[in-house]
């Protein structure tokens, strides 16, 4: 895996909240914010220096929820149409993103000017033929592939969604579950993923109209996770002491097979 560029920071942090129950489903540290404000400013540029306009930045505050969830709600703001951008925050990471780039986590430190630079997407997701066999819900836009050694569920409904489980044949305990279409997803990580991480790596896709994330990390502890989500519609899984060295290496198989249905809204 491939992890973002980190910037550094010596800043020092301040406890958030008490909870000692992660994102990961483990004993861990809660969450923290920064001991006071920063103001980071600077500009956003490709890889060849050119300035990347209208970036979305996206910054964090903790609710009360994210004790139980890893859940919080999220402050937007953008770059200019010169890559520049200017935030005051008091959270340790950000997030610049944009479709059809893979987007940069940048922890927040005093620096006179930081300069983010963000890469074009390697691949497309493709868009799902006609005669495509994959495994797909009523309304969604990810349609799964068959992959040996993992089992496909059957659909279920849930209070407003429709949801199916995968599962390892080999470890039933390791899968992970698509859901859609209601308000199960608000089309983001939880912030308990972004902050927490030690390796994190995300891709905006643009896809017919839909923006879908492609995100992915590893904890502390080793753990991996990895989601697909747009705005009402979530599939992935959070890996637990119950997977083996190579479960979630099968699982990101059959989400990194995804295509796209195009009629999903």
């Amino acid at each position: 895996m491939t992890s973002a560029v980190v910037v550094s920071s010596s800043a020092t942090l301040l406890l958030a909240l008490i909870s000692t129950t992660s994102a990961f489903g483990q004993t861990s540290p809660p969450l923290r914010r920064l001991a006071s404000p920063l103001s980071i400013s600077g500009v956003i540029v490709d890889p060849d220096g050119r300035a990347v306009a209208d970036v979305e930045i996206y910054l964090g505050w903790v609710s009360p929820t994210i004790a139980r969830w890893g859940k919080g709600r999220w402050e937007i703001v953008r770059g200019d149409q010169r890559g520049r951008f200017s935030v005051r925050t008091d959270v340790p990471y950000i997030v610049f993103r944009k479709p059809g780039f893979q987007s940069q986590r940048v922890r927040s430190i005093n620096k006179p000017r930081t300069v983010v630079t963000l890469v074009p997407a390697s691949r497309g997701l493709p868009v799902c033929s006609a005669d495509t066999q994959c495994s797909g819900l009523p309304r969604s836009a990810f349609c799964f592939p068959s992959v040996a050694g993992v089992r496909v569920g059957s659909s279920y409904s849930t209070d407003d969604t429709r949801a199916r489980g995968f599962s390892l044949v080999r470890n039933r305990k390791a899968g992970f579950t698509h859901d859609c279409c209601g308000y199960s997803s608000e089309g983001l990580p939880s912030i308990g993923c972004v902050w927490q991480s030690v390796e994190y790596r995300e891709t905006v896709y643009e896809v017919g109209g839909l923006e879908i994330l492609d995100v992915r990390g590893r904890s502390s502890s080793g753990n991996m996770w990895h989601f697909l989500d747009r705005l009402g519609e979530y599939a992935g899984y959070l890996d637990s002491r119950a997977f083996k060295a190579n479960d979630a290496a099968l699982l990101d198989k059959v989400l990194d097979g995804v295509c796209i249905r195009k009629q999903a809204r």
